[in-house]
């Protein structure tokens, strides 16, 4: 944090080792959010958000939509006032979108101001394109909880190591909460992401590794969104992670089931939410040849 953001953290009162990301988003609100509170979560999102408010602790959860006129933002003066939590996540899953320190400190100042607990999904931070940089919510201020992951990345997935940073209140209520629940990260995996971390140059560059998987994924979304564009979607190039999404024009589901008899898998927008019914998400995941034999099934509407 202090190479990439200029940001001086405290290891040791800051800092939450978590097994990927996902056990933490879910767990700061175990931790802070009680029987009836409201949680505010994007719609498209991250299912875990929504759900972190209805499984076991029985609060409220209210999904705000994001909007394509409004370049994916999720816009504060549609939140309800009150509510205990908020997250937010930049660069977006599944949308690709991107925010800016601006956009960024006009959410903080309203979580400042209804005393609503901010919750920044940044799994995606180091996944950008086109000089791109995704800037931290504690560049804003410290009252805010930042989630991160190694599983995008450097593509270490399945090693489930993650972290969180932020304000000391809330990393000893999330650190608290984990206690209960599992005893760590194992060491080596620990000593892996410590050594991936130290690959960052001196004033925060990524390291070559990054960049070259950037790169790669950077050719995969042009060939993809080229492509579809020219199947007729309209579809925007995306600035950050590596999905592409786009408007199919038709219920989510029947469009990704027309997919799957052409052997082309996506991920349907209604999964994120209702909001996004009518919207598909794919990945740029596979190589550039199977990219173009996927649009090529697409193309002719047929397998072979």
């Amino acid at each position: 944090y202090k190479k990439r953001f200029g940001l001086d953290i405290d290891p040791d009162t800051q800092v939450c080792i978590t097994l990927g990301s996902k056990e933490a988003i879910f767990n700061i609100s175990q931790a802070f959010v009680n029987v009836g509170e409201t949680i505010i979560a994007p719609s498209p999102g991250y299912p875990v958000y929504s759900g972190a408010s209805t499984l076991f602790n029985e609060a409220k959860c209210v999904k705000v939509p994001l909007r394509a006129e409004k370049d994916w933002l999720l816009d504060v003066d549609e939140c309800p006032k009150g509510a205990r939590m908020l997250y937010i996540n930049y660069p977006n899953n599944p949308t690709g979108a991107t925010c800016d320190l601006e956009y960024l400190k006009k959410v903080y100042g309203w979580c400042q101001e209804n005393n609503t607990i901010l919750c920044y999904d940044a799994a995606y931070s180091e996944m950008c394109y086109d000089g791109y940089q995704a800037p931290s919510i504690l560049q804003v201020g410290p009252d805010a909880i930042e989630f991160g992951s190694f599983s995008k990345t450097f593509c270490m997935t399945g090693f489930r190591l993650g972290y969180a940073v932020g304000h000391p209140d809330l990393i000893a209520g999330l650190t608290k909460c984990k206690g209960q629940i599992d005893s760590g990260a194992p060491s080596f995996i620990q000593r892996g992401g410590e050594k991936a971390l130290s690959l960052y140059g001196p004033n925060g560059e990524a390291p070559e590794c990054v960049k070259r998987n950037m790169e790669i994924f950077a050719e995969r979304r042009r060939v993809l969104v080229e492509g579809l564009r020219e199947l007729g979607y309209d579809c925007a190039m995306p600035k950050g992670t590596f999905y592409v999404w786009f408007n199919c024009g038709e219920p989510s589901f029947d469009f990704t089931q027309k997919m799957i008899d052409l052997g082309v898998i996506v991920t349907p927008g209604s999964g994120f939410g209702e909001s996004a019914d009518g919207y598909i998400r794919m990945a740029v995941t596979e190589p550039v040849e199977r990219i173009r034999i996927a649009l090529e099934r697409m193309k002719r509407g047929s397998y072979q």
